[in-house]
């Protein structure tokens, strides 16, 4: 099946991902530590969540609203099973 579309963790999906973010109520604000490295926060109500990019930040976001504090979960192992 031919797809349309691809879309790669980059820079030109980095403004969508915040655009969304902030639609969803998080306070945004970036960290510059070592190496000119940017760290990206979110806050949204009491959970605070940091991430290198903010596809990652998204995602993260997502896991907490999606599983909650269950965000931890390990079992059926996804990552064993696409490794194997």
């Amino acid at each position: 099946m031919k797809k349309d579309v691809h879309l790669t963790d980059a820079g030109n999906t980095y403004n969508g991902c915040l655009l969304l973010l902030r639609e969803k109520g998080c306070k945004l604000s970036v960290e510059c530590v070592e190496d000119n490295e940017i760290i990206y926060h979110a806050e949204m109500e009491s959970v605070s969540f940091a991430a290198d990019n903010p596809v990652s930040l998204l995602g993260l976001c997502e896991l907490w609203n999606s599983l909650g504090t269950t965000w931890n979960c390990q079992k059926p192992d996804i990552i064993g099973e696409l490794m194997s």
